[in-house]
């Protein structure tokens, strides 16, 4: 087995103690104290002791950092405390022990500790310092490559001070060649000629992979030229433009062309070039104009080759069976011809339809070439694997173009159209399985084999459904066809099959609850999270007008469906729903999950549901750890870092793009918003259209409206109780241990939030307002008192509606520079004016009002009364309010257009009016010299009005 074991520890791949990746166990070891006797064993050896050769030692030390690894494999509590002894694992890198595996699973998505520079600089220093002095030839220098790349990103992001730090580190290494492969001139191409010459179609010697298929040798040399291009290529992930230079310095376009002509067979080579071409240029606008229309041409009819080759297998050897080995450790590159075929091409090609379409449009020829190089993949779609849906995409990305379909042949136009019979159905349900008529088969094995069919589908294209957004969107209505299977199976069943083999609605959704609490160790599986997805589509079919998640619908959405919700939704609380998502937040580490999760509490809390929102308030309270609001909390700190961060780096750039321009005195006086940002006619503002294509940044803003909108339902209806707990989680009148603030966590978003408003992150501000403004409500006096007297509050609604009046000011941040068409702006104003009269309700709180008239700035609350009040006439009627007596005004005014932007005047109004009567240092505010002549005429047209406004809340007019 010597040979086995050796090849499996210098690829990390060792299956010992496997199990401990699950995270009961990884924190179950922890508890014991594991790492501490490990980590003092690792620290005890003597200066006799020698790890040259295969001492018994050296075979020890590998299986303690080979545990380790599985120990901290993305568990990030345990990451952080192995963390502490970096150092060990430091001085043990160059002993062949497998430290570099403990090193890469240490970072590995760890955001806490890639973000920590105190470490990561001199790992990364470390690290490089090794690969510098070993040989091409020796397998650990890959080994250490690899573990660079894990310092570039975490799992949802690029962290780009990581990536600017490697490339900066290899751009000014003394001894670049010694880490740097290249290939640029003509010895060196000569040489890589040589090395790909050299890979073998033979077996490995003495081992026992001897079999019937074609196994090619890769020398050490070319495998670390693989692992190199997957460092660039991560370095330059999520468009990171700094970093891109660097790497077409260091290999472009040219070389890489030529590179692919000559890797022959050499399948992972050609693999490793297409992605860092399209991550370098492809995904760079300055960068793509870099490669000529005829190279990239050139490229793709090679390209199309290989796929047509390898997709028929016309040559003589089975290539499709065929393996690739590293020549001394026995590494296998698996799944490289569909990677290759099915992933890799695949997305290269639709990053050209994206980009260069144009290259494609002047070559019919090229354009055929395409088309027939997918027909040939259909062979391969028949085969049902996950990766069909990335040509599938493909398919789809061509068909849609009318450009293409207008010159293309069109024998090979109904060809590809006939590949979309080969497409699964992702959740059909056979129109015969609850059919109404009754069946002569047994029924219990009729629905056995019918479910068995239908869980197999679910569970084997989930995968590819969650990565692309097309696809997510369809399945929402397919998920909900299928709860409504589920939800009228009692009714169908019993007609079907004459009483014999009736299902209970009731029965199957204890069963699908019992196995999420079976398979909790399990969440991010896919069947656990179609389970949950099915879960929260029982309730949302009941809304038959739209199939979006219930976390996104407006109130004239649902409200006409409230009464058949609200019974599904108190069904499935009364079966457990609540204790089972109660118990999984609690455990869950997965974003995906998690997010699933709250949607599906979302779908459970709409419109406040009481008896949902006492059995989440009950589960909380009896969690004597407090792990779910902890959970909470973590994510939400977490994710709204993240979120702030990216915009940040939007805002920044484009401002630095903005001001270049201005101060080159080329800046047009058209302009227009392009996905919310400002995008300056003439000018290809590189930066903001990365970040607006930056499908993580809009991700983040959806978490953190979700989780945000799950905080507010749980207050919603004047919860009291909840407002109170979710500010301190109290048993038995006493503060528990652990106690966590996600009333005041809400008001640190809000003031992280104002720093980067722009007009691609509006609804996530909107959120937050009006989750603060659930807190408040009823009044909840105390979440009064702790959000006035104790955040920022009050400053940060003032900068809101003290902000974005200057066309400058509003074209930096990508609004319309049009006030009145700047819906979300006044949204903003709009929420920020209720915050402030949410402060004010209630009983008159004398150290509240005060506070609210030493902080606000009247003068601000007054110009924007005139605002609104300007701008609802000129929108809703097109006149110059201004120009205008009161009394025809009033006469314009309907109990229709009594609402929305005409509400914030209103409270504007109140407010002003409560600290007048109730703030002892106010009194005066309101007599006419501190009004401008058009600022009383817009304070008299509120006071003529105010006794119009009609609310109704829970069915009750106020």
């Amino acid at each position: 087995e010597k040979k086995t074991i050796n090849r499996e520890f210098s690829s990390g791949s060792l299956e010992l103690g496997a199990e401990l990746s699950i995270p009961k166990r990884q924190q179950l070891l922890a508890n014991l104290r594991i790492e501490d006797g490990i980590v003092e064993f690792l620290k005890i050896r003597g200066p006799d002791d020698t790890l040259e050769g295969e001492s018994f030692l050296k075979t020890i030390l590998k299986y303690c950092y080979l545990f380790f690894s599985r120990y901290v494999r993305s568990y990030e509590s345990n990451q952080e405390s192995l963390s502490q002894h970096l150092d060990i694992i430091l001085h043990d890198l160059d002993s062949g022990v497998c430290a570099e595996v403990l090193l890469a699973e240490l970072f590995r998505d760890c955001t806490p500790l890639l973000e920590r520079k105190s470490m990561v600089i001199p790992t990364i220093k470390k690290v490089l310092k090794l690969i510098e002095s070993k040989s091409y030839s020796d397998p650990f220098k890959y080994a250490l490559l690899d573990v660079l790349t894990v310092f570039t990103h975490d799992k949802e992001s690029a962290i780009r001070s990581n990536q600017n730090l490697i490339a900066n580190t290899l751009q000014n290494w003394d001894e670049r060649d010694a880490i740097l492969l290249t290939f640029s001139d003509e010895k060196g191409l000569k040489h890589f000629e040589e090395l790909v010459g050299a890979i073998q179609t033979s077996t490995l010697e003495g081992d026992e992979l001897v079999t019937e298929t074609t196994e090619f040798l890769v020398p050490n040399e070319l495998n670390y030229f693989v692992g190199q291009l997957n460092l660039l290529e991560a370095c330059t992930m999520n468009r990171n433009s700094r970093t891109q230079t660097f790497c077409i310095n260091l290999i472009n376009v040219d070389l890489c062309l030529e590179l692919y002509t000559r890797s022959k067979l050499c399948w992972p080579i050609k693999d490793a070039l297409l992605r860092y071409i399209r991550s370098c240029y492809l995904e760079s606008d300055f960068n793509i104009n870099l490669i000529s229309d005829e190279k990239l041409t050139a490229l793709l009819r090679y390209i199309f080759m290989d796929i047509e080759t390898l997709a028929t297998e016309k040559r003589d050897i089975e290539l499709s069976k065929a393996k690739f080995y590293v020549v001394t450790t026995g590494y296998e590159y698996i799944g490289v011809f569909s990677d290759f075929c099915m992933m890799t091409a695949m997305e290269f090609l639709r990053s050209i339809l994206q980009r260069k379409l144009e290259v494609f449009l002047r070559n019919v020829p090229l354009l055929e070439s395409a088309f027939k190089a997918l027909i040939s993949l259909r062979e391969c779609l028949e085969g049902g694997e996950i990766r069909n849906k990335s040509v599938m995409d493909t398919v789809v990305a061509f068909r849609a173009q009318p450009s293409v379909c207008a010159i293309v042949d069109q024998d090979l136009l109904d060809q590809l159209a006939s590949v979309k019979q080969h497409r699964p159905s992702y959740l059909a349900l056979n129109s015969h399985a609850l059919s109404d008529s009754p069946r002569e088969s047994d029924p219990a094995e009729y629905l056995a084999t019918d479910i068995d069919s239908k869980s197999f589908k679910l569970k084997s294209t989930w995968a590819s459904i969650e990565k692309s957004e097309s696809l997510r969107a369809s399945t929402e209505t397919d998920f909900e066809r299928l709860g409504e299977a589920v939800v009228n199976i009692e009714k169908r069943t019993e007609k079907a099959f004459g009483g014999k083999a009736t299902i209970k609605f009731k029965e199957i959704v204890t069963s699908l609850l019992n196995l999420l609490e079976v398979n909790e160790v399990n969440l991010e599986g896919e069947l656990s999270t179609v389970v949950i997805k099915l879960m929260r589509k029982m309730i949302e079919m009941e809304n038959h007008d739209v199939s979006t998640p219930a976390s996104e619908w407006e109130p004239d959405e649902w409200t006409h469906f409230k009464i058949r919700i609200e019974n599904m939704q108190n069904i499935l609380s009364e079966l457990g729903s609540v204790r089972i998502i109660c118990m999984l937040l609690a455990d869950c580490r997965d974003i995906d999950s998690f997010e699933e999760l709250i949607l599906w509490a979302n779908a459970l809390l709409l419109g406040g549901n009481n008896t949902v929102q006492e059995a989440f308030l009950e589960h909380m309270e009896n969690d004597d750890e407090n792990s779910m609001v902890s959970r909470l909390k973590s994510f939400f700190k977490k994710y709204f870092t993240k979120f702030i961060s990216s915009h940040n780096e939007i805002n920044k750039q484009v401002a630095m793009l903005r001001s270049t321009n201005l101060r080159q005195g080329d800046v047009h006086s058209e302009t227009m918003a392009l996905g919310g940002l400002l995008l300056q006619k003439g000018y290809a503002m590189t930066a903001m259209q990365d970040n607006m294509r930056n499908d993580v940044t809009n991700d983040y803003g959806r978490f953190n409206r979700r989780l945000l909108r799950f905080f507010q339902l749980l207050c919603e209806g004047h919860n009291q109780a909840l407002q109170d707990f979710l500010r301190e989680q109290t048993n038995e009148n006493s503060v528990q241990k652990k106690s966590f603030d996600l009333v005041g966590q809400t008001a640190g978003a809000l003031s992280q939030y104002v720093k980067v408003i722009n007009s691609m992150n509006t609804e996530v501000g909107l959120q937050i307002l009006e989750t603060l403004i659930e807190f408040l409500q009823g009044p909840c006096r105390q979440n009064q008192e702790v959000l006035c007297m104790h955040t920022k509050i009050i400053d940060n609604v003032k900068d809101i509606i003290s902000s974005f009046k200057s066309p400058g000011e509003l074209q930096v941040r990508g609004f319309s520079v049009e006030m009145a068409h700047n819906e979300s702006i006044h949204a903003l104003k709009r929420g920020s004016a209720k915050l402030l009269v949410s402060l004010t309700e209630g009983e008159p709180n004398i150290p509240i009002l005060g506070k609210i008239s030493g902080t606000l700035d009247l003068d601000t609350v007054r110009e924007r009364m005139e605002e609104v009040f300007q701008i609802f006439f000129l929108v809703q009627y097109g006149i110059e309010a201004q120009k205008m007596k009161l009394p025809e005004l009033n006469q314009l005014l309907s109990k229709e257009n009594m609402e929305g932007d005409l509400l914030e005047g209103f409270d504007l109004f109140s407010l002003m009016n409560v600290l007048s009567d109730d703030c002892p240092g106010s009194s005066g505010i309101l007599t006419e010299e501190f009004f401008t002549p058009e600022q009383l005429k817009a304070y008299q047209f509120f006071k003529a009005n105010a006794g119009r406004i009609e609310a109704v809340v829970k069915g009750k007019l106020e």
